[in-house]
């Protein structure tokens, strides 16, 4: 089989394309704009692993003016690539795409289509109105459609998409070896006054930061770390993010090359997602906590809908009063950790796993079709 994939998200779809690339023809092409494409290439790419994909064999970068803002454009441009990708390895059985804005461009192919869903992209910061309108298109064109989550998968469903699988996020096995080695604590770590609570991940309006306020004022002498970029564009978000990383027991260390993540999650005492409880929340699964599992740590979350694919192995909570019990638990070493549990976990839901899965479900497609 020979994919195609195009796509906006360069996290999850990263990871997935690379245990794909394993079994089958996988050409990937990461959709960048001109000034993402001179970041990419000057090493400014945000600081995980995944910003920097354009190294890898079956990684290229496809740039566009624009998917938002110069659609007629961005499409032609998109048409080029693909035919120049077509007449050097061969038409692909699938294109997947991972962006509602991809649709002008990926609805109008004469090849099967495969739509990934890694958000529930309507609560973003674009325009909700067309981003709905193009990802029912994406919806009604696609053969297959792999959601993220539960609730997103029973949207898709009930408007009647066609083969619907959700898909959730996985882990690497190469970080899950590393997680569980014992690292050195990096010194930007080190030097932060233990007991530590590290948060990996995008931060931005998405958390839950009334309860990070709550936290770090009723447990001053608790060491709350922030690794990540901030991504956010709304002023008003970003002046809140900055009153809370102003706090004393606040640090916020920047973004990490993914590769030494292990070191600063096996250097924390207890590991957050600090998501906030709300419908564009429920429809997410936190790639952070697929991370997590991966250490020895003891694991906090807001009682998200999909944080109990993750039960047994972390403490759910609603609201601060449960937030603090359960933190104060973790720090005290009340909380037993199921090491055995966590690795059955881990390897049933291994990015090789989930390509397996996207397999699967698209070689059924294609036998259907014939």
């Amino acid at each position: 089989m020979r994919l195609f994939a195009y796509h906006e998200n360069p996290e999850s779809v990263a990871a997935l394309l690379d245990a794909l690339s394993r079994r089958v023809e996988v050409h990937a092409f990461r959709v960048v704009s001109p000034m993402s494409y001179l970041r990419l290439r000057q090493g400014r790419g945000g600081g995980f692993y995944w910003a920097d994909v354009a190294d890898a064999e079956h990684q290229q970068l496809a740039v566009v003016p624009g998917l938002r803002r110069f659609k007629a454009l961005s499409k032609t441009m998109l048409n080029r690539s693909y035919r120049a990708a077509a007449r050097s390895y061969g038409n692909p059985d699938f294109v997947l795409i991972d962006s509602p804005y991809l649709a002008p461009w990926a609805t109008a192919l004469s090849e099967p289509l495969a739509y990934l869903a890694t958000d529930a992209y309507r609560y973003y910061d674009w325009p909700p109105a067309t981003t709905e309108a193009f990802e029912r298109r994406i919806l009604s064109r696609a053969q297959v459609n792999f959601p993220v989550s539960e609730l997103l998968a029973d949207e898709f469903e009930a408007i009647g998409a066609r083969g619907v699988m959700r898909l959730p996020n996985g882990v690497a096995p190469g970080f899950a070896d590393q997680a569980r080695g014992r690292m050195p604590v990096p010194l930007d770590l080190a030097v932060i006054p233990g007991p530590r609570v590290a948060v990996v991940g995008m931060i931005n309006a998405t958390y839950d930061w009334d309860l990070i306020g709550a936290l770090a004022e009723a447990r001053p002498d608790v060491s709350y770390v922030f690794i990540g970029p901030i991504r956010e564009p709304d002023q008003r978000s970003r002046a809140r993010i900055a009153q809370t990383f102003d706090r004393a027991n606040v640090h916020w260390l920047g973004p990490r090359p993914h590769a030494e993540l292990p070191a600063y999650l096996g250097g924390s005492d207890v590991l957050l997602n600090p998501l906030a409880i709300n419908d564009h929340n429920d429809r997410r699964f936190p790639l952070r906590l697929c991370e997590y599992l991966a250490t020895d740590r003891p694991i906090l979350t807001t009682a998200i809908h999909e944080a109990k694919w993750f039960a047994p192995h972390l403490s759910l909570f609603a609201d601060h009063a449960e937030a603090l019990t359960a933190l104060d638990a973790s720090i005290a070493g009340e909380v037993v950790i199921d090491a055995a549990g966590r690795r059955r976990w881990l390897e049933e839901n291994s990015w090789d796993a989930r390509a397996t899965s996207v397999l699967d479900a698209l070689q059924m497609t294609t036998t259907e079709r014939t």
